[in-house]
């Protein structure tokens, strides 16, 4: 690549976000590159994906039709409260529930364009790629908890 030194525009914060919000998710991949060259010309866009599948800290109770209930150690705990912190009850109560919860996993994509001549010139956009899945049962049907722990931050699950 040849370096130009004509004046451009540098991305800011507010129109990456607009850039993105008009992409469709299923064809971000092939879309990003040409989406932000069009807002920020004379920039050599390029993506690089990165296989480092994580899982978010939180998670959501939700019913079956997918209604959000609340946030899981939020809900969780003020569930306990109403069975004054009766961690058998309220896994009895919980276990003949319909509610689940859900887990959010994700992976990182990076784009990024040189900005002058020097292996340090460039700019970088770190883009985090999530998505909710239904996670299982609120509670372990088949064994007790016996901390408020297990209750708050479930690991009985393949997720964990």
């Amino acid at each position: 690549m040849i370096f130009d030194p004509s004046p451009v525009r540098l991305p800011d914060v507010a129109s990456i976000e607009a850039v993105l919000a008009r992409l469709d998710p299923a064809s971000v991949d092939a879309d990003i590159i040409p989406a932000l060259a069009a807002v920020f010309p004379g920039f050599d866009f390029s993506l690089g994906l990165v296989d480092d599948h994580y899982r978010r800290d939180s998670r959501s109770v939700i019913r079956p039709d997918g209604t959000r209930v609340g946030e899981l150690r939020e809900w969780m705990t003020g569930e306990l409260a109403k069975d004054g912190g009766n961690i058998k009850a309220l896994w009895s109560r919980l276990k003949k529930s319909d509610l689940q919860t859900t887990v959010w996993c994700g992976t990182s994509a990076y784009v990024f364009a040189p900005t002058g001549p020097g292996a340090s010139d460039y700019i970088q956009i770190a883009l985090g790629r999530e998505s909710e899945f239904r996670d299982g049962p609120i509670v372990n049907r088949e064994s007790r908890p016996r901390r408020q722990e297990e209750l708050l931050d479930p690991v009985w699950r393949g997720w964990d």
